[in-house]
């Protein structure tokens, strides 16, 4: 048999054998390739895991998951790690509040502890007797007055 086309009946020669597997061929392939992909992940799986203490999570679920940072690490799951580790006590979360805490340090056998709660106080109220002047303003006298000047609309300024 050629490879060439033959130009006079307008076929190929080797295309009565290919046409009939086509589609058959193309899913039997596949699916083998699904098979392989997934030996190789189920493999993978058991070469890489890593164990993780299961009362993480049971201390995660306790936390609110707020995810705020209020402890002083980065989210819930840090924190839970690092309950668990003892390295931190349960009270040093400001949002769940003393009961949970004590849910916490009660699952796990240890002390709750406490945190001394911290409010953000602003030492700075506006006033020139309060912060220093480092250069001389000479603009609206009170926000109310800036509220009461015209718009300008972004572009106009040349």
């Amino acid at each position: 048999m050629s490879l060439k086309k033959d130009w006079m009946n307008g076929s190929n020669a080797l295309s009565h054998s290919s046409e009939s597997m086509g589609p058959l061929s193309a899913i039997l392939f596949l699916a083998l390739l699904c098979v392989a992909l997934a030996a190789v992940l189920a493999v993978a799986q058991r070469r890489f895991y890593v164990w993780e203490d299961p009362r993480i999570e049971d201390v995660e679920n306790i936390l609110p998951g707020a995810n705020c940072g209020a402890c002083g690490l980065p989210g819930c799951h840090s924190f839970a790690e690092n309950v668990v580790d003892g390295s931190i006590r349960p009270g040093k979360c400001p949002v769940g509040g003393p009961s949970m805490a004590e849910d916490i340090a009660s699952m796990l056998g240890i002390d709750a502890g406490s945190e001394e709660r911290k409010i953000a106080r602003l030492l700075c109220a506006g006033g020139s007797d309060v912060a220093l002047q480092a250069a001389h303003y000479e603009g609206a006298e009170s926000c109310r007055a800036a509220t009461q000047l015209p718009l300008i609309e972004p572009g106009h300024l040349r």
